[in-house]
């Protein structure tokens, strides 16, 4: 039926054409009303950029007026924020430390070292097409925001050398994309979640903070049995232990056995010093004992040599009386 149709338009030029015609006009309709749903969703995305942004202004914007110096924020006027911002002539590509993808949506925000006080604001998660995020080196405070687990796009994030506290948060396993995650240097407590494990992560820092509990397996090893990361990932966290970290499996452990060695040299020493102090004393009391039986010795033998000098002398005197007595009594007799 539709066959012999076709074949009476197509003996039939006119018909044909006029077909043809309206076959244009409703795809050239179709292609108009989808660019417009496309324009229509761009625009929205693009105002969930400029809240994002916002929300960065209202949370950082007094960072520079409290520590006297500039900060990007000069550049983030309102009339930069309108509308799409990586769209508009006055927006993104002059922002400070906004980069903008090829879709014209907000793909980096990097503001590392710029003296930014205060905390992260949530509106952070309304830039979903973030891919790196960087803002080390500040004095951002409060807790990691959950809504960071709503950038699917996110490649890195660097929060490292912040006064930032609270736990590490379980919604971060969110970022399914997420390469770099650098966190240390800050007063983050509390275990880390070991659904960050399952990440495609290919660095990672949690370093000088308060963590504790043991690290995840999912971390520490690979499987050929070698460490995921390093133990320098781990390091300064007082209450954080189990491997890759060194065999006293935590730095309170570590510190804890370097003050027991310290305490049995100190011991040993100190054991040691007696005993040479007492074989010192033992020693000269034996030297002053033997120079005193060497004394009364000689001693003895002093008084011995003077009672043979005395009792020598007694008998020549007595052998001389005897002699004179014998001369006398001879004199005697001769008379």
């Amino acid at each position: 039926m539709s066959k012999s149709i076709l074949i009476r338009l197509g003996n039939r030029p006119i018909c044909l054409t006029l077909l043809t015609l309206v076959f244009l006009l409703v795809f050239e309709c179709s292609i108009t009303i989808n660019a417009a749903e496309g324009q229509d969703d761009t625009n929205g995305d693009s105002g969930e950029d400029s809240a994002c942004l916002k929300g960065f202004v209202d949370a950082f914007f007094d960072s520079g007026q409290m520590s006297g110096r500039s900060t990007p924020f000069a550049s983030w006027t309102s009339s930069a924020l309108q509308g799409n911002p990586c769209m508009n002539s006055a927006g993104a590509k002059k922002l400070a430390g906004v980069t903008c993808n090829s879709r014209n949506r907000v793909e980096s925000i990097d503001l590392p070292s710029e003296g930014l006080v205060g905390e992260l604001p949530s509106s952070v998660s309304l830039c979903s097409f973030l891919a790196n995020l960087d803002l080390s080196s500040n004095g951002i405070t409060g807790d990691i925001p959950v809504s960071l687990g709503n950038l699917p796009n996110l490649v890195t994030l660097s929060l490292a050398h912040n006064q930032i506290s609270g736990l590490i948060p379980l919604e971060l396993s969110s970022c399914y994309m997420l390469k770099s995650l650098d966190l240390r240097n800050n007063n983050l407590s509390g275990p880390i979640p070991a659904q960050l494990g399952l990440l495609p992560l290919l660095e990672f820092n949690v370093s000088y903070n308060n963590l504790s509990g043991s690290i995840p397996f999912t971390l520490s090893n690979t499987s050929s049995g070698s460490p995921r990361f390093g133990g320098t990932s781990f390091l300064h966290n007082p209450g954080l232990h189990g491997y890759p970290l060194p065999d006293e499996g935590s730095e309170s452990t570590k510190a804890s056995t370097s003050q027991k060695k310290i305490d049995h040299a100190i011991f040993g020493i100190t054991i040691l010093f007696t005993v040479g102090v007492a074989c010192c004393l033992f020693l000269l009391c034996a030297l002053y004992a033997g120079y005193c039986r060497t004394c009364r010795e000689r001693g003895i033998v002093r008084k011995d040599l003077e009672q043979n000098r005395l009792s020598a002398s007694r008998s020549s005197v007595d052998d001389g009386v005897d002699g004179w007595k014998e001369v006398l009594s001879q004199l005697s007799r001769s008379s």
